[in-house]
């Protein structure tokens, strides 16, 4: 090779190298992490947990409340980065919740976006939520003990600004049926 030739092919690589280094990000943002699994590193050895996945574009609501199903499937839940939200209204939500209370929640654009393993989609439960707005902590205790008497999931809701406890219940819907 010629010291000419040495020269050109130094230039043309120069000249590549901001493409080689904004492809090198795109690809790499692409990507998913492993842990990106709503699922991922939750000990479902310990508590009550409920997973909820309600789409309201297709009206409907489906959960998990075995924890043997959960600890199997950690990598069973996995939202697309095609179908994260971003700038628009999001068809469906998954909340994951242990003894009532919210641990994570993720948004999902549509189900073409939403990956769920065999165990996972057989395991899904149909189910219908409500809530209920207590008068005062001594009511707000009553229904909670009540509810979870019941095949009921109740879980605790603080909307902002009044920043009172609400309960919002999920429940199975009559012979599983949606």
């Amino acid at each position: 090779m010629t010291e000419r030739t040495a020269a050109h092919n130094r230039r043309l690589i120069m000249k590549q190298l901001p493409f080689i280094f904004l492809f090198t990000i795109f690809i790499a943002s692409c990507s998913k992490s492993e842990h990106d699994e709503i699922l991922y590193n939750k000990d479902f050895d310990s508590g009550n947990w409920l997973l909820v996945n309600v789409n309201y574009a297709e009206n409907t609501l489906k959960m998990i409340d075995e924890e043997a199903i959960l600890r199997n499937n950690i990598s069973g839940l996995t939202i697309l980065q095609k179908g994260e939200c971003g700038g628009t209204t999001c068809d469906g939500f998954l909340m994951l919740y242990k003894d009532g209370k919210l641990i994570d929640r993720k948004e999902y654009l549509n189900n073409d976006a939403l990956i769920e393993s065999t165990g996972i989609k057989k395991a899904y439960k149909f189910g219908e939520e409500v809530f209920i707005k207590p008068n005062g902590e001594k009511e707000f205790q009553r229904k909670w003990d009540s509810l979870t008497r019941k095949n009921n999931y109740p879980t605790i809701s603080r909307p902002q600004p009044k920043n009172i406890d609400i309960i919002w219940n999920y429940r199975e819907t009559p012979a599983n049926t949606r």
